[in-house]
């Protein structure tokens, strides 16, 4: 039975299916539909250990069109050596995916540390890429300084630790997210900026015509700045900052009383173009306000209070989201938002962190 039925249909029911392995089925059992499944499926891949991988190549590879529709590709890289054969299959594929804008490659153990040698499988591909995100090849321009070279179109670069980002190529360059401060490049307008909180974040003052978004992240106990002094440090030299998210990954003890601060309601006054303002605490249980006000982190009430006073503080907030720890891995959180009517809306809830990882 032949079904006179417009492409766009095919289209419609398969943009409407969940899940991969749904639309992996409809490939197998219905030719009318595998052409619209797989523009789907080809279009944003993630592909997980080295069989996966192999497999995906020889398919690109020997299906151009397929090939040619991929326009998001994660790679997570075997533990084990990479061999030349296994090296090489990939790299073919990839010189298919000309359309390819977003590439992430990572270590399928999430390793955070950049240590492959075998950049020569993404060198001198066609694809001009929009955003890279690297925690597998090694960085720096003595490993990947041909790949800089070659995609000037890249907009955003993204290393958890342990990387490089150039600094004499990549010249439409908007965001980086980098483990350290002084890994991010000094003449970019950047606007985005992903890092650890440390003594080095005054350095972000060389961005203060251009920089809009700042998210920092505190991953060791070193990082000993507290959340007042950070936020007193950007809004010195940040005037443009409209989003501001400052986050502890793990619970640390770092001295008797460290775990009460000053309340940064003081600091966020000058922050006047601030519309959205995250904190989420670990080893802060407390924020204390003057001589007498006190905000429990680890209730939904000082949560609440807390959130209520910054909004006061700052009123170009449009969002303040607040999180505490109330035990390990479980988080008390409290969102708030204020309505085009000058009201506050509240939303409490608890949730497991991504801390202690």
């Amino acid at each position: 039975m032949t079904w006179d039925i417009p492409p766009e249909i095919y289209a419609i029911i398969c943009n409407e299916l969940q899940g991969t392995g749904t639309l992996v089925t409809l490939c197998s059992t219905s030719r009318l539909f595998r052409d619209q499944a797989q523009h789907i499926l080809y279009r944003s891949v993630d592909l997980r250990g080295l069989r996966t991988i192999k497999s995906w190549a020889l398919s690109v590879s020997r299906n151009p069109h397929l090939a040619a529709r991929v326009q998001s590709l994660v790679i997570h890289f075997p533990n084990q050596m990479l061999d030349q054969a296994d090296g090489t299959k990939i790299k073919l594929a990839l010189n298919k995916c000309v359309n390819l804008k977003d590439l992430e490659v990572a270590s399928a153990d999430f390793a955070p540390t950049c240590t492959s040698k075998h950049v020569w499988i993404i060198d001198d591909c066609p694809f001009r890429l929009h955003t890279f995100r690297n925690t597998y090849f090694r960085t720096g321009d003595t490993w990947m300084g041909k790949f800089w070279e070659a995609q000037t179109e890249i907009r955003v670069v993204a290393f958890r630790s342990g990387g490089l980002v150039p600094r004499s190529t990549l010249p439409n360059l908007l965001a980086v997210r980098a483990p350290q401060v002084s890994g991010i490049p000094l003449d970019r307008p950047l606007q985005r900026v992903y890092t650890s909180f440390n003594n080095d974040i005054s350095q972000l003052a060389r961005y203060s015509k251009s920089l809009r978004t700042v998210n920092l992240e505190r991953m060791w106990d070193r990082d000993n700045l507290t959340f007042m002094r950070v936020i007193e440090i950007l809004a010195g030299s940040l005037p443009l900052l409209c989003h501001l998210w400052l986050v502890e990954r793990s619970k640390y003890f770092r001295g008797v009383g460290s775990d009460c601060e000053r309340a940064p309601t003081t600091a966020l006054q000058r922050l006047s173009q601030l519309e959205d303002f995250v904190l989420h605490a670990r080893s802060v249980t407390s924020f204390k306000e003057g001589n007498d006000g006190l905000y429990l982190m680890t209730d939904s009430t000082g949560l609440e209070a807390l959130g209520l006073a910054i909004m006061a503080a700052c009123p170009s907030l449009r969002r303040v989201n607040l999180g505490g720890e109330v035990a390990r891995d479980v988080e008390l959180t409290c969102v708030l938002t204020r309505s085009t009517n000058g009201g506050i809306w509240t939303e409490h809830g608890a949730q497991r962190s991504a801390g202690h990882r």
